[in-house]
């Protein structure tokens, strides 16, 4: 049941059917603006860092190889991409832009919420 309401909330959308019986009533899920919370939101290792102290109860745990798992996950291969992204969003904020960065953190909020280490909680 966590690992269905997970995957739903998080999908690449983000958005979802807050009830059963109410077609209208919809919920959308903005990760971006937990980075709000955070002293450096163009910095992918400083995000991630936080993200894990956050979800993991043993952060300690948790290895530097899964920290760049999770980071790749976000910037694939291009180390530059995120602060690029994040900093041309601030800069000139759209709706497109904004959606694709909630688009890659709902992608990188999922893979930690579906790791064996988060259900430690």
């Amino acid at each position: 049941m966590r690992t269905k309401h997970i995957s739903k909330y998080l999908s690449n959308n983000g958005v979802f059917r807050a009830s059963e019986e109410n077609d209208e009533l919809m919920i959308k899920s903005e990760p971006l603006e937990i980075l709000n919370s955070i002293d450096k939101p163009s910095d992918i290792i400083l995000i991630i860092e936080t993200l894990c102290k956050w979800l993991f109860p043993l952060y300690s745990e948790i290895s530097d190889s899964r920290k760049s798992d999770l980071i790749n996950i976000v910037i694939g291969n291009n180390p530059n991409l995120w602060e690029d992204e994040y900093n041309d969003y601030i800069n000139t904020p759209d709706d497109e832009k904004k959606e694709s960065l909630n688009k890659k953190l709902r992608s990188l909020l999922k893979e930690i919420c579906l790791t064996p280490e988060y259900y430690l909680s």
